[in-house]
């Protein structure tokens, strides 16, 4: 399976699987402040269990980290809704923007060693059509007050959709980047080169999110994260499964315009 597939199959489970549960309780937490140290509003809204998974949420500003600590009790995916507090009334695209640090403890309670891991961003309001795929310089706006006033984004380095970026204070071990191509501004982070035990913890330390404002737009993204233990046929089949849901989670999840 390719990493397209790959990442398509691990979002939609993890969409289906994850946030589809009764007992589950929603929490918000805000992020105010970008890795330029500018004021930004966003809310990043998540379940605390998710299909077994527990899932916790912390931002500190003073040093744009968002640490998540996750006990995975199955290798089922979990997942979390970013979005703009709302729309954007001045454009900040020459700015950060949502650009954050993410740091998290992931605990392996599962039943099978994990040999690695997969990420994934999934823009629901990429700023021009063509979805999250679209690439470089491919669309424009318009800003009052800006010259010249329409100008291509989505640059090379910060495409128009949420993206990774993999800097040098990143850190994956004990895995290795495998996403094809390499992770940075991409919208999927695969790692492999394991093992993380049962038992034992993962703790990757400042990938960055990043998703760009842009005037006239309320951006949002969801995050899905998965454990990859060594494969097994219905381990791919579970992560094929419910692609029609997608859809209709989004609807469901979307914050109310203010």
């Amino acid at each position: 399976m390719n990493a397209k597939r790959l990442g398509q199959s691990l979002l939609v489970s993890c969409i289906v699987a994850g946030l589809g549960l009764p007992t589950a309780t929603a929490k918000d937490v805000k992020i105010t402040k970008n890795s330029n140290n500018e004021d930004i509003a966003w809310t990043v809204r998540f379940d605390e269990v998710q299909n077994g998974n527990t899932v916790d949420l912390a931002f500190d500003a003073t040093k744009f980290i968002l640490t998540k600590t996750v006990t995975f009790n199955n290798n089922t995916p979990v997942s979390v809704l970013f979005f703009e507090d709302a729309v954007a009334t001045v454009d900040s695209e020459n700015s950060g923007g949502m650009r954050i640090f993410m740091n998290a403890t992931l605990t392996n309670k599962s039943a099978l060693d994990w040999r690695g891991f997969a990420e994934q961003l999934l823009d629901t309001t990429p700023v021009c059509d063509g979805g999250q795929d679209q690439r470089a310089n491919a669309c424009k706006v318009t800003t009052a007050g800006r010259n010249p006033a329409t100008r291509p984004i989505g640059e090379a380095l910060h495409p128009q959709f949420s993206h990774f970026h993999i800097v040098a204070a990143t850190r994956l071990g004990p895995f290795t980047d495998a996403t094809a191509g390499g992770a940075n501004t991409k919208s999927m982070l695969t790692v492999t080169g394991g093992p993380v035990k049962i038992n034992a913890d993962w703790k990757p330390e400042k990938i960055v999110l990043h998703d760009i404002e842009v005037q006239g737009f309320r951006r949002q993204f969801v995050l899905t994260e998965v454990p990859l233990p060594v494969p097994e046929p219905g381990t791919w089949l579970m992560l094929a499964g419910g692609l029609v849901a997608v859809g209709g989670w989004v609807r469901r999840r979307r914050p109310t315009a203010s």
